[in-house]
């Protein structure tokens, strides 16, 4: 059962560091929760008050299955980042632990605590907007296999921190698109192009399903046997196995080349 005691220690890893950086968590939580009804305020002056509750519901559920997603990629490629900064992270390799197994561990504790930090975001707008939202287990099935695409998109630029270094940067302004071209704040319908590609994208079909459970709730049965959530299992599965061959490369890379732990 190594597998349960790595998720422990990853798990106080997790929270000692959100201790000792306690101002920096508060700020993240005051920063996001302030964006967004900045943005709502945005939307609704640019709409002429058009801005129905409906479409401030879609908003917020796509801007917190985009905020989990952002946190998800962006602590787990900067772990490495910082581990290969302190000389730890080939300590890893060296290890009698299998070092997927590591990062298999961390990635998940990383989901559920930024999961968490979501949860709290979004009840504080839902007070503060006055939105009522009718969760549903279809909803947080969906919600979960987006976030499994997500986690094989933080694989893929894991590997490329591996092997290239210094990809944090990259991975910022990656994450910091998806809010705005994967409709997570607002429809994207009207640009045809954009439409297709957010098939492709990692977190657009997630949040488009989402998106349209709020419009027309759907039983676990109906969804999951529509065109939308079969191609979403299939984009996260996808997204999965993409990540494990990426990092198997950048793992190979690093070590081949003698630099995993230096800059």
């Amino acid at each position: 059962m190594k597998w349960v005691q790595i998720l422990v220690a990853e798990a106080r890893r997790e929270l000692h560091r959100s201790v000792a950086y306690r101002l920096e968590f508060v700020a993240d939580q005051v920063l996001f929760i302030l964006g967004f009804l900045l943005l709502s305020g945005l939307f609704y002056i640019l709409s002429d008050g058009g801005y129905t509750e409906k479409q401030q519901l879609m908003s917020l559920v796509g801007f917190i299955t985009w905020r989990v997603a952002d946190g998800v990629i962006l602590r787990s490629v900067s772990t490495i980042d910082e581990e290969t900064q302190w000389g730890t992270l080939e300590q890893i390799w060296l290890a009698p632990i299998p070092p997927r197994l590591v990062f298999f561990c961390r990635s998940t504790i990383i989901l559920v605590s930024y999961m968490l930090r979501a949860i709290f975001i979004a009840a504080i707008l839902l007070l503060s907007l006055r939105l009522t939202i009718h969760f549903s287990i279809s909803m947080f099935a969906v919600f979960l296999l987006a976030q499994f695409g997500v986690i094989g998109t933080a694989y893929i630029l894991m590997g490329l921190q591996l092997a290239f270094k210094r990809t944090v940067s990259l991975t910022l302004a990656f994450t910091t698109s998806l809010l705005f071209v994967t409709g997570a704040l607002a429809p994207i319908e009207h640009v045809y192009w954009l439409t297709i590609a957010v098939r492709f994208l990692p977190l657009g079909p997630g949040i488009h399903l989402l998106q349209a459970e709020i419009e027309q709730p759907l039983s676990m049965i109906h969804l999951w046997l529509s065109n939308e959530g079969i191609w979403l299992v299939c984009h996260s599965i996808v997204y999965l196995v993409l990540g494990q061959i990426v990092f198997a490369w950048g793992e190979r890379y690093a070590l081949n080349s003698g630099h995993l732990g230096q800059y």
